[in-house]
């Protein structure tokens, strides 16, 4: 047997030989459909990052994460980049709006000085091709009682003008519980879900259980017939907590409580992190 290894090897041309054109290159083995909607987080400006890391896990983006900066209400204008991108866009948007837009207060949002700003953003997002998600967002340390006011007076005016085409998400306050944010909570009737942002320098165990982590809003919001949507971050992320993020979003998804995930920083993240997350992803 060896000899006529040996014997083969030395009849073999020393060039290689050129496959055939009708051999195709065998595909890569798809990844598991997920029992979630996922997405990525990607700046403004640089929106195919989407497609290039949904590439590298193997799994198609459902949700495409976009974080406004608030500065001026030109970044949801009909032509800003953020609109115009997410209407290419295979994957439903959700935008990140703070509700200080353009460097407006809290106060003015609340006394209605910007209804018809929150009511064009809404008419943009009527005509979407994709059925978008808005997340109005309050700055932190904001009163509860005007933070509530002002996040009603702003979600009013888009449904008046989006109506059921836009999926309007409340962003609970990072850090709190469901029972210190009830204060600010603006009410069933407004909120279609319920966003939840993972703060990575919180001690990870607390994250997932205990009082303020994700199995005590996600059972707080089943309480009031909501969803949650959650928002993480590679960085400062360990393989260990990507993997468990997993398994709870997988348990969570077949339980019907996840609308939707997001992560960011996927080229930043520790190289083991990220290994593991295209790996689960």
């Amino acid at each position: 047997m060896a000899n006529k290894a040996a014997s083969a090897a030395k009849a073999k041309p020393s060039a290689a030989r050129t496959t055939p054109r009708s051999a195709a290159t065998p595909a890569p083995t798809p990844a598991a459909p997920l029992a979630w909607a996922s997405g990525i987080t990607v700046p403004v400006g640089d929106l195919g990052q989407v497609a290039r890391i949904a590439a590298d896990r193997g799994q198609p983006a459902a949700v495409a994460g976009i974080d406004l900066p608030g500065t001026s209400w030109a970044e949801v204008a009909p032509t800003s980049p953020a609109i115009t991108g997410a209407r290419k866009l295979t994957a439903d948007a959700s935008l990140r709006v703070p509700l200080t837009m353009g460097g407006t207060t809290v106060a003015d949002v609340a006394a209605g000085r910007v209804d018809a700003q929150w009511q064009t953003l809404g008419r943009t997002l009527s005509t979407m091709p994709r059925r978008p998600v808005v997340r109005l967002a309050v700055p932190a340390g904001t009163d509860p009682a005007q933070a509530r006011a002002a996040w009603r007076r702003a979600a009013t005016a888009v449904r008046q003008t989006a109506g059921t085409k836009a999926v309007i998400e409340w962003a609970a306050p990072v850090g709190t519980t469901p029972e210190t944010a009830a204060a600010s909570y603006p009410g069933d009737e407004l909120v279609d879900v319920i966003g939840l942002t993972i703060d990575p320098k919180r001690h990870w165990a607390s994250q997932v259980t205990g009082p303020g982590s994700l199995t005590a809003w996600t059972t707080w919001a089943a309480q009031h017939s909501r969803r949650v949507a959650v928002h993480w971050t590679l960085d400062g992320t360990t393989p260990a907590e990507v993997s468990q993020l997993q398994g709870w979003l997988n348990l969570s998804a077949t339980k019907k409580r996840v609308a939707y995930e997001t992560t960011s920083a996927v080229g930043k993240g520790g190289k083991d992190a990220v290994r593991t997350y295209l790996s689960l992803w």
